[in-house]
C-alpha cells in the first residue's frame, strides 16, 4: 500500500514546489507559491488558502493550488488563472492516476468538511497533457469530473516568422500598416515602472466595455512579485509624443505562454495599435523560444457587439485574426448536493463584503 503524506503549503518549501510544477506535464505559473502570494494579496476575491502537496518517501510527488471562494462557497484550483492537479513528471500512467486520485480525494475532503457546494478547477490548454488528450475528451473525468470545458486559441510559434504573419488576417495586416503610418512604437517594459500607467489604461479599458476593474494592487504584485521571478513579460505601445497607449501582460514558463491582460486607449484601437503590439509580442515571444501560445479563451456563441462595448465578442475577434487553432480548454466540477455553508464562513463572508464595500466607497469619495 502506498504511503501518502498531505502537507499543507505552508509547511512545504516553497522551492521544491516550484520545481515540481516547472517540471510537471501539468504545470504553469498559475500553480506557482509565486501566483499563490497574488491571489492570497487580493482580497476582494475572498480566497482562503488551501493548498496542499502530496509527498512520498519524504519527496514531494504532486501539488494542488486550493483555495475557498467564499462568495460562491467553492473550492477553486484556481482563481484568475488556470491550475487542477500538478503531478511529478517521468512516472507512468497507472502511479500518475493513483496521484491525482489522492489529490482530488483530499481536495474533496476538505471541500465537504467546509460545506463547499462544489469543486471547481481548469487545466491549460497548452500543456503537454492537454495536448496528449486523444479526440479533446476531457483527461479529468475517469476522476468523477463533469466536463465543462471551453475553447481557447493556440497558436504555434515553432513556425517560420514569415508563415506566422502569412496565417495573420488582412485585418490584422491593415491594423498593423496603420499603426505603421501613426509612427507607434513598440517594446518590452519595465512591469514595476509601468503599475500607475498602466492600471490608467486598464480602468479606461474596463470601463469602456462595461467591466468592473481590478485594483491597482492586483498588477502591482504581479509586477513585483510575478514579473520579478520571470513569470510575466510586459509589452508596450507608444505614440509618437513618447506616451504609452496598449500594453499587453504575457504570463509564460518553459515553452509556454498566453496573453493574461490587456489594455489599450481609443486612440490605440482607432489606429491598429493593438494589433501592432499583439504581433510585436508574438516576434518577440517566438525568439524567446516559447512554441506554445495560448493567446486566449473564446466566446463563439457571443454574437452581439452592444454598440461597441461587448467585451467578450470584442475579445473572440481580436484573439482570432493572428492565425492560430482552436484547442479545448479543460474545465472540471464536481457539485456536491445538499451543501450549505457552516454559520462561521457566512459571517466571514460578510464582513468581507462590508469590507470590501467600505474601501470601494472610500476609493470613490478620495
Amino acid at each position: 500500500m502506498v504511503n501518502y503524506k498531505f502537507i499543507p503549503f505552508t509547511d512545504c518549501s516553497a522551492n521544491e514546489w516550484d520545481t515540481l510544477v516547472k517540471n510537471s506535464p501539468d504545470g504553469f505559473i498559475f500553480a506557482t507559491s509565486s501566483w499563490r502570494s497574488v491571489i492570497l494579496n487580493y482580497e476582494e476575491l475572498g480566497c482562503t488558502d488551501y493548498s496542499f502537496a502530496l509527498a512520498q518517501d519524504d519527496c514531494l510527488v504532486g501539488v494542488l493550488p486550493l483555495v475557498y471562494q467564499r462568495w460562491f462557497n467553492s473550492m477553486e484550483s484556481y482563481a484568475l488563472g488556470s491550475g487542477g492537479p500538478v503531478v511529478i513528471s517521468g512516472i507512468g500512467n497507472k502511479q500518475r492516476g493513483k496521484i491525482i486520485s489522492a489529490l482530488l480525494g483530499h481536495a474533496e475532503s476538505l471541500a465537504r468538511k467546509l460545506n463547499a457546494n462544489s469543486m471547481n478547477f481548469s487545466t491549460p490548454a497548452f500543456s503537454d497533457t492537454s495536448y496528449a488528450a486523444k479526440w479533446g475528451v476531457n483527461p479529468w473525468c475517469e476522476f468523477g469530473y463533469e466536463d465543462r470545458s471551453s475553447v481557447a486559441q493556440i497558436i504555434d510559434l515553432s513556425k517560420s516568422e514569415d508563415m506566422l504573419w502569412k496565417e495573420c488576417s488582412s485585418i490584422t495586416h491593415r491594423k498593423h500598416k496603420k499603426a505603421e503610418t501613426a509612427k507607434f512604437s513598440c517594446d518590452v517594459c519595465d512591469w514595476r515602472q509601468e503599475v500607475d500607467s498602466y492600471h490608467a489604461i486598464h480602468v479606461e479599458t474596463y470601463t469602456r466595455t462595461g467591466v468592473k476593474p481590478r485594483p491597482k494592487t492586483y498588477f502591482a504584485d504581479i509586477a513585483n512579485i510575478t514579473s520579478t521571478k520571470g513569470y510575466h513579460t510586459l509589452f508596450r505601445c507608444q505614440n509618437t509624443e513618447g506616451k504609452s497607449i496598449a500594453y499587453i501582460n504575457i504570463a509564460h514558463m518553459n515553452q509556454s505562454a498566453i496573453y493574461h491582460t490587456g489594455c489599450s486607449t481609443q486612440e490605440a484601437l482607432e489606429n491598429g495599435g493593438n494589433y501592432f503590439l499583439m504581433w510585436y509580442a508574438i516576434l518577440h515571444l517566438k525568439r524567446m523560444g516559447i512554441s506554445r501560445f495560448e493567446i486566449g479563451e473564446l466566446f463563439p456563441g457571443v454574437t452581439e457587439d452592444k454598440w461597441g462595448t461587448g467585451k467578450k465578442f470584442g475579445l473572440t475577434i481580436f484573439k482570432t485574426k493572428f492565425g492560430g487553432e482552436a484547442h479545448r480548454s479543460f474545465v472540471c466540477a464536481k457539485v456536491f448536493p445538499n451543501s450549505t455553508p457552516s454559520p462561521t464562513l457566512k459571517k466571514q463572508a460578510l464582513r468581507d463584503c462590508l469590507s470590501a464595500t467600505k474601501r470601494l466607497i472610500a476609493a470613490f469619495c478620495r
